[in-house]
């Protein structure tokens, strides 16, 4: 899925025909790292680099691991193509959003949502059935454990590559940003603009943290 989402955002650019020396990239979480890679590989289409809770994808070092993510995606990839029931139904939008906000402490930190973050999200990917309630629409490989990772050297290899101005804002109660990484992200990224701002994962979506996000990435481009 990373690697696709490297290939739609060219896609879209080239569709788009929009002026490469003027392009700001913004990336959120996996977006982030699609966002990183993307400008690596092609620093000629980006201006600006923006990253939002995320420096690149997060790296498996050891082949244990590497092999229990390769093996759950493969068998919940298998499962979900031969075991062909319904995706699951709710009774309600009001349920799926509560749903979405529950499955946010479920994630590493002090992760949260709130319910307004959420109930767009959930509104935007999910759909209505015939019978009553919703279920969801996303691609389910969302969910699944990553095919393949790479390794810090090989991450921080990419990181090295970008040559734009770069913006790095990270949430306080966010995903979990292990400081020797942050430190070395930030040594080698050289952000033009770092900030660490109040809020969760979806800090940019909180109405009480969207204006402080939208203010530090103005702030940056100036």
């Amino acid at each position: 899925v990373l690697a696709e989402g490297i290939y739609y955002v060219h896609e879209v650019l080239q569709a788009l025909e929009w002026n490469a020396g003027d392009v700001t990239i913004v990336g959120h979480s996996m977006g982030a790292a699609i966002s990183l890679i993307y400008t690596a590989a092609f620093p000629e289409n980006i201006a600006n680099l923006v990253l939002l809770e995320g420096a690149g994808p997060l790296p498996r070092d050891g082949t244990e691991s590497d092999l229990k993510g390769l093996k759950g995606h493969v068998q919940r990839r298998y499962q979900g193509n031969t075991d062909l029931k319904s995706a699951r139904i709710y009774p309600s939008l009001d349920v799926a959003v509560e749903t979405r906000k529950k499955t946010a402490t479920f994630s590493p930190g002090k992760q949260y949502i709130s319910r307004e973050a959420a109930y767009e999200l959930v509104e935007y990917a999910t759909k209505e059935v015939e019978d009553g309630g919703v279920r969801f629409i996303h691609d389910p490989r969302l969910n699944y454990p990553s095919l393949l990772s790479m390794t810090t050297s090989q991450v921080l290899g990419i990181q090295k590559s970008i040559s734009c101005p770069v913006c790095l804002l990270l949430a306080e109660d966010g995903w979990p940003f292990d400081e020797d990484r942050k430190q070395r992200t930030l040594e080698i990224l050289q952000p033009k603009h770092f900030q660490i701002l109040p809020g969760s994962h979806h800090f940019h979506a909180d109405p009480d943290t969207a204006d402080r996000v939208a203010e530090e990435v103005l702030k940056f481009l100036g």
